[in-house]
């Protein structure tokens, strides 16, 4: 077997399609994740245009976004107190440690990635019935 490094772009509701392929079952509908065994095998180089992740922690958040050669921050409410923050884009992988934010140099990039992340949280969230 030879090693392989995936760069793809890649969430955790990717594992449950991942594991019904590999036990030959097909994913229910509107299952949100991609089986990742294409790229183990492989087969496809990449399996989504962008990956969103977000924390909760008390009653703050903050939302993120990376797409090939971007990362996104987008804070939501802050605990009180704390200073407000305001979004933010790095250039990936060249600051990898996040500390140069070229948000003012990429206006439009940044709107459409807050777009697409307030798109994304607003189908993510889970609401009680």
């Amino acid at each position: 077997m030879r090693n392989l490094r995936v760069h793809a772009l890649t969430q955790t509701p990717d594992m449950m399609p991942t594991l019904l392929e590999a036990f030959g079952l097909p994913p229910p509908e509107g299952v949100q994740g991609h089986s990742l065994l294409p790229l183990a095998r492989a087969e496809a180089e990449h399996l989504r245009d962008y990956a969103c992740i977000g924390l909760q922690l008390g009653g703050a958040s903050e939302w993120g976004l990376r797409a090939p050669g971007w990362a996104f921050l987008l804070p939501g409410p802050s605990e009180p107190g704390d200073p407000p923050r305001g979004r933010q884009l790095y250039v990936k992988p060249d600051d990898r440690w996040e500390v140069n934010d070229v948000l003012q140099h990429h206006l439009d990039r940044a709107d459409a990635f807050e777009q697409t992340l307030k798109e994304f949280v607003a189908a993510s969230v889970v609401r009680s019935p």
